[in-house]
């Protein structure tokens, strides 16, 4: 009544030809349903929360590590590229020491790379060598 929403309930009265109706407000009942749902699924919703913050926290860290470790694999082949880089520009290679010690496919690419950077500067020293000899024999 009043534009409230309420209950109608009618029942018959046991031995007589009368029914009894019966109107009540909607509000109690439904505060009382909301009470009772927060009750149950309150509990949930934090639970959901620290669950919620727990996964954010876990995927952080594997974005952490996999961070690292692809910085750990990557960074021995950007060294050999920089070398190889010095090597084309006629630049003294930077060393390759560490990246030359490790056991798996860039270790042998780094090691070939220095390798290949000692076995040119001997043979641009040789042929400036036989250059200086050229230029100083009998003309």
């Amino acid at each position: 009544m009043h534009g409230d929403a309420h209950l109608l309930a009618i029942r018959s009265v046991t031995g007589l030809p009368w029914l009894y109706a019966r109107v009540s407000s909607l509000a109690p009942v439904r505060a009382a349903a909301e009470a009772q749902a927060a009750a149950i699924f309150g509990t949930d919703r934090a639970r959901r929360v620290r669950l919620r913050g727990a996964y954010l926290a876990l995927i952080a860290g594997l974005a952490a590590v996999v961070a690292a470790v692809a910085h750990r694999v990557v960074e021995p082949i950007r060294r050999v590229a920089r070398c190889a880089d010095a090597i084309t520009a006629g630049e003294t290679p930077p060393d390759l020491a560490g990246a030359a010690g490790r056991a798996d496919e860039v270790g042998r690419l780094a090691a070939a790379m220095q390798n290949l950077a000692t076995r040119i500067r001997r043979r641009i020293a040789s042929m400036e060598n036989a250059h200086r000899l050229a230029e100083t024999g009998p003309s």
